[in-house]
């Protein structure tokens, strides 16, 4: 969920070859289409993303390294932006990435949606960031202050709700929380100290931090962080409408066989390789190698250290932290229950 502002260019690929179609991805991002697509051999999966982003590095990985070729699967990313937890509610695409929390409401409205598989562990939008100038050391120090997020919902906003539950428990007041609908509104309002400090990926102030217009307050991957936000939850993940998922089932378990592939490799390399394959993408055409590099070193100790699996203690732990997120839904619904919304049996290996 976390895009800068070249996230404007919308386009659509196709994973298993090299096509590229720019501009809006309404028609190309119906489920319909995904779910009959391509031959009876070979299925296609629609992956609706909310932008241009490192944190994607799995899917588009595994179409760099022709891991979706291998599993015999056609795959569509398909950079939605802000729309893809529509489309993915609506079943207009098969699967949505984005932060967890994104999920959950259209599951807590009666929408019969499955989560089914993790690619990033813990909460990379964790990170608070403040102008370079600032005199702010600690988290504390924000006590009362203007800190800009995301809108209501996302990821960076339940995690600067929840740095604001931290401060009040520790006798600080609550953050004013300014939600804002771009990443590029997030680094300008914080830039000139329109507010105190911004909350988020690090990916999201790349630029700004890099141009020594900003500066890091609290790391993501920071002990601090860490006891805030457990490594265990589910922060963010593919997610889908139940009977899409079910109608293309050959095509999903595919897929995510492939992304699980590419989530090994990433683990099990350097920042600097995950970042040449990530270079030659055509999805992340919008970012320039430093960017790629930066995204990647920020959301490497995130990215699916499950390897996709999610436990039903993971998601406890997940559902728990939510309740500081200042989400508008029930978390005691019924439909939020692991077992009614979590679905790890498209982790199995693929009929044919």
């Amino acid at each position: 969920m976390r895009i800068r502002s070249y996230r404007a260019r919308t386009g659509l690929i196709m994973a298993s070859g090299s096509l590229l179609a720019l501009g809006c991805a309404t028609a190309c991002s119906s489920s319909s289409s995904s779910s009959s697509g391509g031959s009876a051999d070979i299925p296609t999966v629609t992956i609706g993303l909310t932008g241009q982003d490192a944190i994607f590095a799995d899917v588009v990985l595994a179409e760099q390294q022709g891991f979706f070729k291998q599993a015999k699967v056609n795959v569509e990313l398909i950079d939605q932006e802000a729309s893809a937890t529509t489309n993915g509610a609506a079943g207009r695409v098969d699967l949505v990435g984005s932060g967890t929390p994104s999920a959950l409401p259209a599951a807590a409205n009666g929408r019969q949606t499955a989560v089914v598989y993790e690619y990033i562990s813990g909460n990379g939008d964790s990170g608070l960031v403040v102008p370079a100038n600032s005199s702010y050391k600690s988290v504390m120090d924000l006590s009362g202050k203007r800190v800009v997020t995301k809108g209501a919902g996302s990821g960076s906003y339940g995690a600067a709700k929840t740095w604001s539950n931290y401060i009040v428990a520790h006798g600080g007041k609550p953050l004013v929380l300014v939600p804002v609908e771009s990443t590029g509104s997030m680094d300008a309002e914080t830039i000139s100290g329109q507010v105190q400090a911004g909350a988020g990926s690090l990916t999201q102030y790349t630029g700004p931090l890099s141009q020594g217009k900003l500066k890091l307050l609290v790391s993501p991957s920071s002990a601090l962080a860490y006891s805030v936000f457990p490594k265990s939850m589910v922060g963010n993940s593919y997610w889908g409408l139940k009977s899409e998922i079910q109608k293309n089932k050959v095509g999903i378990t595919r897929a995510l066989l492939a992304i699980r592939k590419a989530d090994q490799y990433i683990n099990s390399h350097t920042v600097a390789q995950v970042s040449k394959v990530l270079e030659a993408s055509a999805y992340l055409k919008g970012l320039d190698a430093a960017d790629i590099s930066a995204g990647v070193q920020a959301d490497k100790p995130f990215y699916a250290q499950s390897l996709g699996f999610i436990s039903t203690q993971a998601w406890t732990t997940t559902l728990s932290v939510y309740k500081n997120f200042g989400l508008t839904v029930n978390l005691g619904s019924p439909a939020l229950t692991y077992g009614s919304i979590v679905n790890m049996s498209y982790l199995k290996s693929p009929s044919s």
